[in-house]
C-alpha cells in the first residue's frame, strides 16, 4: 500500500501542496488529505497517477511492497499483480483485464471507473484467480 505521510516527507511534499494536488475541484482539500492520512479513505488510481508525475516517478516508486510495474505506454497503462495472477489496467481505455499465470488469454476483462483504487482492482484480481 502507499504510505502517503512518508512520500509527503520523503519527497518534501508541503501538505497543502499535496492537498491542492490530490484534491484540486474539492472546496476543503486539506481535509480531504488528512481523511487519507488517518486512513479513512483511500487515494484512487488517477490521485497516484498524478502524485507520481508530480515527483518524478513511476507509480510503482510510491508503493512500499512494489507490487506494480510500468507497462508502456507510460502513464496509461499499469501491471499489477496478485499471488499467481495479474492484471493490466489501462486508465485511458478504463478496463482491467486479468491474467493468469498458468495460462498466456485473459481470465477476466472488465471496465472500471476511473476513480478505481488499486485495492479495488487487486481485490478483483484475487476474486477472478479464485473462481
Amino acid at each position: 500500500m502507499i504510505d502517503l505521510q512518508k512520500i509527503i516527507d520523503t519527497y518534501g511534499v508541503e501538505p497543502s501542496e499535496a492537498a491542492a494536488l490530490l484534491f484540486p475541484n474539492n472546496r476543503h482539500p486539506e481535509l480531504s488529505l488528512k481523511r487519507i492520512l488517518k486512513g479513512e479513505s483511500e487515494l484512487s488510481a488517477s490521485q497516484i497517477k498524478i502524485l507520481a508525475q508530480r515527483l518524478h516517478v513511476s507509480v510503482s516508486d510510491l508503493y512500499d511492497d512494489a507490487h506494480l510495474t510500468r507497462v508502456s505506454p507510460p502513464g496509461s497503462r499499469i501491471r499489477v499483480e496478485v499471488g499467481e495472477n495479474w492484471a493490466s489496467v489501462d486508465f485511458a481505455m478504463q478496463t482491467v483485464t486479468v491474467y493468469s499465470s498458468m495460462h498466456d488469454v485473459a481470465e477476466q476483462h472488465a471496465y472500471i471507473s476511473p476513480a478505481i483504487t488499486l485495492k479495488e482492482i487487486a481485490d478483483f484480481i484475487q476474486q477472478v484467480g479464485n473462481q
